[in-house]
C-alpha cells in the first residue's frame, strides 16, 4: 500500500521444497497509506535459507502508514539465517505490528561476518517505534534452536533524539517451544521497552535443556537519553530438563523506568548451573530496580533437582531505585555455592538495597535437602541505605555445610547485615530442620550492623552443631547486639577459637549486648582453644546468656574474657550481664564408682547352708561353671560344653537317673543323688523331724516316703536307688505291709530340694535310721 493510498495490501504465499533469499534480496509486505499490510506465508518441505539478507522477510507499517502490520508465517524442516539476515515485523506508523510465527524442526541463526566492526545480528524481530503494539514472536522448533550471535526480540522502541520516533504501546511476547535451546557468542532473547509501554513476557519451554554461553535473556524497562519509560518489564518463565549459564550467560528482569521489574520463574527437572568465566561478565540470574527506576523489583523463583553456582555465578535481587528489591525463593535437592572464583567475583545468592535506593532488600528463602557454601560463597541480604535488609530462611532436611574463604578473602557465610552507611535494620536469619550443621575454616553465620541500624536475630534448630574455626554472630559496632537462639537436640561442639557472640560496641562504642539462649544436650569445647560464648558490651550493658544443657564440658562461665574457653556477659564500662546455666541435678560426671582391679572369687560369696529352725549346717553345693557358652572376651574362642548335673523332674514317666547308660555316657559316673519322681506341691518340703511307724506301716515323720506291699513269698530286698546298697528284711507274715525308708546301707537319710531356678542343691542330710523287725514301731 503506497502513500496516501487506501485499502489493504495483498498476501504473499510461497509453497516450495527449498527457498533461499540471499545477497540483499527480500520478501516484503507493508502499508504506507491507510490500510493493513498483507500477511506473508512460506511453506517449504525441505529448507528456508536467508544469507546476507537484512530485512529478507519483512511486514511493516511505515512512518505515514495507518493500519495493522501483516503476520509472517514460516513452516519448514530447517530455517537458517546467516550473515546478518533477518525476519522482521514492525510498526513505524499508527498501528500494531504483525506477529511472527515459525514452525520448524531446527532453527539456526549464525554469526555475522568477522570483518564487520559492529555486531550485526541475524535476527527475528517484532517492534513498535510509534503508536502501536509490537507483535508476538512465536517459535515451535521440534528438535533444536541454535543462535550464534543471533537475536530474537519483541520491543517498544525509542528513537532517541528523534522526537517523532517514540514507541507508545505494548511490547509483544516471545514464546519458544523446542527440544533444546543453545545461545552463544552474545546472542540475545529480548522483550523490552524503552518507550511508553510495558515490555512483553519471555517464555521458553525446552524439553531437553537450555544453554546460554556469553548470551542473555532479558526483559526490561529502560531509560534512553534521560527519558524514562513508563510501564513494567515483562516476566521470564522457563521450564525444561536443565539450565546452564556460563561465561557471562545471564537472565535479567530489570527496570530503570517508571514501572516494576519482571519476575523470573524457572522450573527444571535436573540441574541449574551458573558458572562464570574469564571474561568477567555477569553470569547469573538477576531482578533489579536500576538507578532512576520507580517501582518494585521482580521476584526470583527457582525449582530444580540441583543448583550449582561457581566461579562468579550469582543470583541477585537488588534495588538502586525507589522501590523494594524482589524476593528470592529456591527449592532444590542439592544447593552448592562454591566461591573459588578465578576473577574474584562474588559467588552466591544475594538481595541488596544499595546506597542509592529508597527501599528494602528482598527476602531469601531456601528449601533443600543439603546445602554447601564453600570457598567464599555467600547467602546474603544487606542494606546500605535507609531501607531494611531482607530476612534469610533456610529449611534444610539433611546437611548444612559452611566452609572456607575465597582467594580474595571473602568468608563463606549466611548473613543479613546493615552496612557502614546504612540506617535501616538488618534482617533475621532462621535455619531449621537440618540433621547436622558444620561451620568451619573461617566461615560463619551472622547478622549485624556496621552502621546505625539495628542488628537482626539468629534462630537455629538442628540435631547437631559443630563449629571449628567458625562463628555465629549478631555483633554491632555501635547499636544493640542481636539475639541468638540455638535449639540443638544432640550436642554443640566448639573448636579452635570458634565463638557464639552477640557483643555490642565492637568499635568501642555504645549498645547493649544481645541475648544468647541455648537448649541442647551438651556443650563441648576444649578448655585451651579459646572458644567462647559471649554477650559482651563496651559502654552499654552486657547481654544475658541462658543455657539449658545436660552437660557442659571444657568451657566455663567467667566474669571477663580470658585466653581459655569462656562464657561471658561482661561490659568494660557498663553493667555486667547475666549468665544462667540450668543443668540436671545429677550430672553425668558425678556419682561414678571406680571398679575394683582385683577379681573377686564368687565361690565364697554364696551361703552354703539351707535355713533351719534350729541351726544352719552345711547341707548343699554350688557349682560355678563360668560364662557358659559365651567366650571370656570377644576375641577368645568359645569354650567347651560345661559339665552340668541334670536337674530333677517332677514327671515320673520322664525321670532319668545319672547312672543310666545314656546319662553316664553324657556326663560321667560321678553325679549327685537323684531326685524323687513324686513331689507334692503342698505343703512345701521340710526336713524330717522324727520317725514313727504306725500299725498300718506308715512313716509320717518322713515326708515324701512311699509304701511297698510285699507278699509272704516276696523276700527279695528292695532297692530304692541304684546307688544305694539298701536292704531290709521282713517277717514272714502273709500280706504284711511295711514302708521302705530312704536310707542307704550306712543308714544315711537322703532328700532332694526342688529346683527353684538357682544353682543351689541341698542333697545330703545326715540322719541315722534304725529299723527293727518289730511290726509295731520303728525308732529313730
Amino acid at each position: 500500500m503506497e502513500a496516501k493510498g487506501q485499502g489493504n495490501a495483498g498476501q504473499i504465499r510461497i509453497n516450495t521444497q527449498t527457498l533461499t533469499i540471499a545477497d540483499g534480496a527480500s520478501i516484503n509486505s507493508f502499508t504506507r497509506g491507510q490500510g493493513n499490510a498483507g500477511n506473508i506465508v512460506i511453506e517449504a518441505s525441505d529448507r528456508v535459507s536467508l544469507v546476507n539478507a537484512i530485512g529478507g522477510i519483512d511486514s511493516s507499517v511505515t512512518r505515514r502508514g495507518v493500519g495493522q502490520g501483516g503476520n509472517i508465517v514460516v513452516r519448514t524442516a530447517v530455517l537458517s539465517l546467516s550473515e546478518g539476515s533477518s525476519i522482521t515485523s514492525n510498526t513505524n506508523g499508527q498501528g500494531n505490528a504483525g506477529s511472527i510465527v515459525i514452525e520448524t524442526n531446527a532453527l539456526v541463526i549464525e554469526k555475522a561476518p568477522t570483518q564487520n566492526t559492529l555486531p550485526v545480528y541475524g535476527a527475528i524481530l517484532s517492534n513498535t517505534s510509534r503508536q502501536g503494539n509490537a507483535g508476538d514472536v512465536v517459535i515451535y522448533a521440534r528438535d533444536s534452536i541454535f543462535l550464534d550471535n543471533g537475536l530474537i526480540s519483541s520491543d517498544v522502541l525509542d528513537g532517541g533524539s528523534r522526537s517523532d520516533l517514540k514507541g507508545v504501546g505494548r511490547g509483544g511476547d516471545v514464546r519458544i517451544t523446542t527440544g533444546s535451546l543453545k545461545l552463544t557468542n552474545r546472542s540475545q532473547l529480548l522483550a523490552t521497552s524503552s518507550g511508553q509501554g510495558s515490555a512483553g513476557n519471555l517464555t521458553i519451554e525446552a524439553r531437553d535443556g537450555i544453554e546460554l554461553d556469553d548470551s542473555s535473556l532479558t526483559t526490561s524497562i529502560s531509560k534512553l537519553n534521560g527519558s524514562a519509560s513508563i510501564g513494567s518489564a515483562g516476566d521470564i518463565n522457563i521450564t525444561g530438563r536443565s539450565l546452564v549459564l556460563t561465561n557471562g550467560g545471564n537472565l535479567l528482569a530489570v527496570s530503570a523506568g517508571q514501572g516494576n521489574a519482571g519476575n523470573i520463574t524457572i522450573k527444571v527437572q535436573d540441574h541449574i548451573v551458573l558458572e562464570g568465566g574469564e571474561n568477567q561478565r555477569f553470569t547469573g540470574i538477576a531482578s533489579s530496580m536500576l538507578p532512576g527506576g520507580v517501582g518494585q523489583g521482580g521476584n526470583i523463583q527457582l525449582t530444580s533437582g540441583s543448583l550449582v553456582l561457581a566461579n562468579g555465578g550469582l543470583i541477585s535481587s537488588a534495588t538502586s531505585g525507589q522501590g523494594n528489591a524482589g524476593n528470592i525463593t529456591i527449592q532444590t535437592n542439592w544447593l552448592d555455592l562454591n566461591g573459588a572464583s578465578q576473577s574474584g567475583s562474588l559467588v552466591g545468592i544475594v538481595s541488596v538495597a544499595t546506597s542509592e535506593s529508597k527501599g528494602n532488600a528482598g527476602n531469601i528463602d531456601i528449601m533443600a535437602n543439603s546445602v554447601a557454601v564453600t570457598n567464599g560463597g555467600v547467602v546474603a541480604a544487606s542494606t546500605n541505605a535507609q531501607g531494611q535488609a531482607g530476612n534469610v530462611t533456610l529449611q534444610v532436611r539433611d546437611r548444612l555445610l559452611l566452609s572456607g574463604v575465597s582467594p580474595k578473602g571473602q568468608r563463606s557465610a549466611i548473613s543479613s547485615e546493615t552496612e557502614k552507611n546504612g540506617t535501616g535494620s538488618a534482617g533475621n536469619i532462621t535455619i531449621v530442620n537440618p540433621k547436622t550443621i558444620r561451620i568451619e575454616n573461617g566461615a560463619g553465620i551472622f547478622v549485624g550492623s556496621q552502621g546505625i541500624g539495628q542488628a537482626g536475630n539468629i534462630r537455629l534448630a538442628a540435631e547437631a552443631l559443630s563449629v571449628d574455626r567458625g562463628f555465629i554472630s549478631a555483633e554491632t559496632t555501635s547499636t544493640n547486639g542481636g539475639n541468638i537462639r540455638l535449639d540443638v537436640t544432640d550436642a554443640i561442639v566448639l573448636r579452635n577459637g570458634s565463638f557464639l557472640s552477640t557483643s555490642a560496641g565492637t568499635a568501642q562504642a555504645g549498645g547493649n549486648g544481645g541475648n544468647i539462649t541455648i537448649n541442647t544436650s551438651a556443650i563441648v569445647a576444649s578448655a585451651r582453644e579459646n572458644s567462647d560464648i559471649r554477650a559482651n558490651a563496651f559502654t552499654g550493658s552486657g547481654g544475658n546468656v541462658r543455657i539449658q544443657a545436660e552437660g557442659i564440658f571444657g568451657i566455663q562461665s567467667r566474669s571477663q574474657p580470658t585466653p581459655e574457653s569462656d562464657i561471658t556477659a561482661s561490659s568494660q564500662l557498663g553493667v555486667q550481664g547475666e549468665v544462667a546455666i540450668n543443668q540436671p541435678d545429677v550430672q553425668p560426671a558425678q556419682g561414678l564408682l571406680e571398679l575394683p582391679t582385683t577379681p573377686i572369687d564368687a565361690s565364697n560369696q554364696i551361703a552354703q547352708t539351707c535355713a533351719n529352725r534350729t541351726a544352719d549346717r552345711p547341707i548343699g553345693e554350688f557349682n560355678i561353671t563360668g560364662r557358659g557358652n559365651l567366650p571370656p572376651s570377644p576375641i577368645d574362642p568359645l569354650t567347651g560344653t560345661p559339665i552340668l548335673s541334670p536337674l530333677a523332674t517332677l514327671d515320673p514317666t520322664t525321670a532319668s537317673y545319672p547312672n543310666s547308660p545314656s546319662s553316664l555316657s553324657r556326663i560321667g559316673a560321678k553325679t549327685p543323688p537323684p531326685a524323687r519322681a513324686e513331689w507334692r506341691s503342698q505343703p512345701p518340703i521340710i526336713e524330717a523331724q522324727g520317725w514313727i511307724k504306725t500299725a498300718e506301716g506308715d512313716h509320717p515323720g518322713c515326708p515324701g516316703s512311699r509304701s511297698h506291699t510285699h507278699s509272704s513269698i516276696d523276700r527279695s530286698p528292695v532297692s530304692l536307688h541304684p546307688n544305694f546298697n539298701h536292704q531290709e528284711s521282713y517277717e514272714q507274715t502273709p500280706k504284711q505291709q511295711t514302708n521302705d525308708s530312704l536310707c542307704d546301707a550306712n543308714g544315711d537319710r537322703h532328700l532332694a530340694m526342688r529346683d527353684t531356678g538357682i544353682n543351689t542343691t541341698c542333697n545330703r542330710i545326715a540322719i541315722k535310721c534304725v529299723i527293727t523287725r518289730s511290726t509295731s514301731s520303728n525308732t529313730l
